[in-house]
């Protein structure tokens, strides 16, 4: 399984339940320690599987393939602190309403 990343400021091997979540750890575990996230499951603000929104800790990476690649993102409506992590923050999402 091909992975792509979006990586700024401003893949491990596919398993069948694999979530978007576990392929990014996988990724910080075993290719690239550096990369930045955020996972706040309880808030359901998570980030970008395949151009869409999704919960990255329920949505299957299978469920969100597209010819065997997965692009991941930071939400597109809240302002990118690193990588994938975005600001989630009252003050950060101010100007973004």
């Amino acid at each position: 399984m091909e992975v792509s990343v979006w990586r700024g400021s401003g893949g491990p091997g596919r398993r069948g339940n694999q979530t978007v979540l576990d392929v990014v750890s996988g990724i910080q575990r075993t290719v690239d320690p550096s990369l930045t996230c955020r996972s706040a499951c309880r808030l359901g603000m998570c980030g970008f599987a395949d151009g869409r929104p999704h919960r990255t800790c329920r949505t299957h990476a299978k469920r969100v393939l597209a010819v065997g690649r997965l692009q991941i993102g930071p939400l597109r409506n809240l302002p990118v602190i690193k990588d994938l992590a975005a600001s989630i923050s009252p003050a950060g999402r101010a100007g973004n309403g």
